[in-house]
């Protein structure tokens, strides 16, 4: 999933956002698995390991130091497809003639927030190809683009869902010790796979 954009925190600063997530989700088990890529300011890119895993409401993050952080999850995988409370905006092709991909967009209100999604998705098969979603996220205006490309059925990397086998650090609701574009990739994964 490519991701770029950016967002504004509360005190003015801006955050860019640019890089890509491999992503690995597995529905039947409760499992979603994200490796984080993230242009730093430096033009170096940070690498980071994300395993959520539903049914113990438990996210790990390894940042690319070793460090784990464990923390609680409180959403829910999202059922496959678009929530029940989409609206249908318009159904249309991506490219042209015998490679016309046919997709539907669906927007959406993510439930507890002001934030307005706007997904679409391969008709049939609902495969997510882009999501756009703009509102408030900690306190500052967020708009962002995101590209799902190289989609697989099965899970081609099954390692992305494997959860650390050495201690994590437990931390609670607060993300403090987690990067800001990290935390805002994240959310963008669990915005798509979660409710």
């Amino acid at each position: 999933m490519g991701e770029i954009g950016g967002v504004v925190k509360n005190d003015g600063s801006p955050v860019v956002l640019d890089g890509y997530n491999l992503i690995a989700y597995d529905w039947y088990n409760g499992i979603l698995g994200m490796q984080s890529h993230l242009v730093q300011p430096d033009k170096s890119m940070r690498v980071t390991n994300v395993t959520i895993d539903y049914n113990t409401k438990t996210q790990y993050v390894t940042l690319s130091d070793g460090t784990c952080i464990e923390s609680d999850v409180t959403e829910h995988m999202r059922e496959p497809c678009v929530p029940a409370s989409s609206k249908l905006l318009t159904s249309s092709y991506l490219g042209f003639g015998n490679n016309a991909l046919h997709i539907n967009v669906w927007e959406y209100l993510k439930p507890g927030t002001d934030n307005i999604v706007k997904l679409a998705v391969t008709d049939p098969g609902c495969i997510p190809v882009i999501e756009a979603s703009y509102g408030t996220m900690k306190g500052g205006k967020t708009d962002i683009v995101y590209f799902i490309t190289d989609f697989q059925p099965g899970i081609a990397q099954p390692e992305l869902l494997a959860k650390p086998t050495f201690p994590c650090r437990r931390q609670g609701a607060n993300d403090e010790d987690i990067p800001d574009d990290l935390v805002r990739s994240i959310k963008s994964v669990k915005q798509i796979y979660s409710h």
